[in-house]
């Protein structure tokens, strides 16, 4: 735990979220104990060793009232799979786990209740659709970085170094 600012914000009304269902109305108070809310800390060693993750909102739009992060999938993925794993996701939500597969070059099977959902009890949402939309964006992405990346292989490298070095003793340098 944290300290912060103690705060008293009154009492919330009753809600209704399609993750946990209802909410009955409570005071909203806190005398000033903090959890962390953007941290994931893991000690391996007596040293300070820790990994730092960023919050879903830092990433970009939230689609779903518990979305996670896409670079805590990629370190929980990349530390307890292998690459070509089939990863399941029985809950996959908008599909931030599913994105963190196609980053780290895995397999994934996503599951989701796509029934009646109401974004913070106001909006229809369809997660199927963003999972889908964001899956189509990351395998985009994925396959621009990927092509870009076929620029810098060996061959341009070679020719880059060859013509170097051919440079060099033209002008008489042969000390680097």
């Amino acid at each position: 735990m944290t300290q912060g600012e103690p705060y008293d914000k009154g009492f919330r009304k009753d809600q209704y979220t399609g993750s946990y269902g209802d909410f009955k109305p409570r005071h909203v108070k806190s005398n000033g104990e903090r959890y962390p809310n953007d941290v994931v800390f893991y000690e391996e060693q007596p040293i300070d060793d820790f990994v730092y993750i960023k919050t879903a909102e830092s990433e970009g739009v939230v689609f779903h009232p518990t979305q996670k992060p896409i670079e805590l999938g990629r370190y929980l993925i990349r530390t307890y799979t292998k690459p070509g794993d089939i990863i399941l996701d029985n809950a996959c939500g908008s599909g931030s786990f599913l994105l963190s597969t196609i980053l780290e070059g895995r397999q994934f099977i996503g599951i989701e209740r796509n029934e009646d959902v109401l974004l913070h009890k106001v909006k229809p949402i369809d997660y199927i659709k963003i999972c889908t939309d964001r899956i189509k964006q990351t395998l985009k992405y994925k396959q621009i970085e990927e092509s870009t990346l076929l620029l810098f292989k060996e061959p341009i490298v070679k020719y880059h170094t060859l013509n170097y070095e051919t440079k060099r003793k033209s002008l008489g340098r042969t000390a680097y």
